[in-house]
């Protein structure tokens, strides 16, 4: 029997310069298992979008919605038009120096603009024009992940999920965090994509 739910909408950013990585094999895990269970997912491989990270023109920070996002190139449009699109976004990324890399940074500057994702009211008040929609965070690491948390304060995972996520009224419902990754072997990395692909399956599912 078909259901009559709708397509869940997920967006799945990769946050790891370098193709490959064991970040890429997450969300591969993740995208085939969402995929399966009915989810329309689109990918956003930072490591294979050429898009100018940093800008130096105040004019780039600011648009009226989504169409203006068009005089900022097709490549800053087009990821635009995939956060307006999705209900759910998906991060996976390492932790470098205690926090993502330059590219995830720097996505979340070109992207997620005033007047697109929050607008500012007066005072201190502002819109947030992603309510209503979810986020999961897949973060790898080779320390320990009692070292992330307690020695770095979680400084990656806060500083996505409170000042940015929150910010723009996205709700983080998990992070996962493998640690150890340099030392993993095949059978733990096997099991963590199997955790993933479990993950993505409640995703797909949730309403």
């Amino acid at each position: 029997m078909i259901s009559s739910q709708p397509m869940k909408r997920i967006a799945v950013i990769i946050g790891h310069p370098i193709p490959g990585s064991f970040s890429h094999a997450i969300t591969d895990a993740y995208v085939a298992s969402a995929r399966a269970h009915g989810a329309e997912v689109r990918i956003l491989d930072l490591a294979a979008i050429a898009f100018e990270s940093v800008t130096h023109d105040r004019r780039d920070l600011k648009v009226a919605g989504l169409e203006d996002t068009v005089r900022l190139g097709p490549e800053i449009h087009d990821m635009a038009e995939t956060i307006d699109w999705a209900e759910h976004f998906v991060f996976a990324y390492p932790v470098w120096w205690g926090t993502y890399p330059a590219v995830l940074k720097g996505f979340f500057d070109r992207v997620f603009l005033a007047g697109f994702v929050f607008a500012n009211k007066k005072g201190t008040a502002w819109n947030k024009f992603l309510t209503g929609r979810t986020a999961r965070v897949f973060i790898t690491m080779d320390a320990p992940a009692f070292f992330d948390k307690i020695w770095y304060r979680g400084a990656s995972a806060a500083s996505l999920k409170f000042p940015i996520l929150w910010f723009v009224g996205v709700k983080t419902k998990g992070i996962t965090r493998f640690d150890r990754v340099r030392f993993s072997t095949l059978e733990r990395r096997s099991a963590w994509l199997l955790k993933t692909a479990e993950l993505a399956r409640k995703d797909a599912s949730a309403k």
